[in-house]
């Protein structure tokens, strides 16, 4: 009994062998341990939002490094107005694609134009580029500023923004000590004698040397502007004076002094 069981061994370890050897050679021609399970292909995600959910989407990555807003507009009309925080890469520069190409594809990315058009078709760029997570403001920056949410002027090194009434009194009462903060009338100087707000310089608009007062200025401080009310765009020409001339942060009151007033806020008269 004993010759024959080691006979029945003898004749099964060929097989056995033969059974490793097939094993060990599957195993290595799929690259992968035994056991491992597969590796998933890293997926893209690319959606078109509303303004409202590019909104909320911008909330909830306030403290977020790795989330970037890209204005694909013109300089000129991201100087304008644009998103606060975003940063400008013009569609139309033959440089875009290359510019696109050196950001980081793993971060996450809300990009907006005008109107929807040019952003949509850089989306289309970044799918072909392998961006892991970018979304298309639909409806552009127009859209954005119908639904009343916020914009600033400026280049991106300067803050030119529109503030509400207690807004700016808020500011004003944080910088009561701060030599570097100035309130600027640019009411006729009747009307500023009529009534502004205290500690408020008057340099009048509609005066030939407006621009040139202006630009004596520190242009590193920061400024709080007003007029009367927002009529005949006195108000925006002031800030886009002061946008062109570098002013570095400023900020206008909406709608004026006559808001300013109808909200309870003091004034004085000189």
């Amino acid at each position: 009994m004993a010759r024959k069981s080691l006979k029945n061994l003898i004749l099964l370890a060929p097989l056995v062998v033969s059974l490793v050897i097939g094993v060990t050679l599957t195993a290595g021609c799929t690259g992968t341990e035994p056991g491992t399970p597969p590796q998933e292909t890293p997926t893209q995600i690319i959606e078109d939002i509303t303004p409202q959910e590019a909104f909320n989407l911008i909330q909830e990555n306030q403290d977020n490094p790795d989330f970037i807003i890209i204005d694909v507009r013109t300089p000129e009309e991201f100087t304008e107005e644009h998103i606060e925080d975003a940063i400008n890469l013009d569609y139309h520069s033959e440089n875009f694609q290359n510019e696109l190409d050196k950001l980081d594809k793993n971060k996450t990315y809300l990009i907006y134009c005008r109107s929807g058009g040019r952003s949509r078709n850089a989306l289309d760029i970044m799918v072909e580029l392998d961006f892991r997570e970018a979304y298309n403001m639909t409806g552009g920056i127009i859209q954005w500023v119908e639904e009343g949410l916020p914009t600033i002027r400026g280049t991106p090194t300067q803050i030119i923004e529109d503030i509400t009434p207690q807004e700016a009194f808020t500011l004003i009462q944080e910088n009561q000590d701060n030599p570097d903060f100035v309130i600027l009338d640019v009411q006729a100087p009747e009307h500023f004698a009529g009534g502004h707000i205290e500690n408020a310089i008057n340099i009048d608009y509609h005066s030939e040397a407006f621009q040139d007062e202006l630009d004596k200025l520190d242009k590193n401080n920061t400024y709080l502007v007003y007029y009367t009310c927002h009529c005949g765009g006195v108000d925006t020409g002031t800030l886009a004076i002061m946008t062109e001339l570098n002013f570095r942060e400023v900020y206008n009151i909406s709608d004026g002094l006559i808001r300013w007033k109808s909200e309870g806020f003091p004034t004085v008269k000189s």
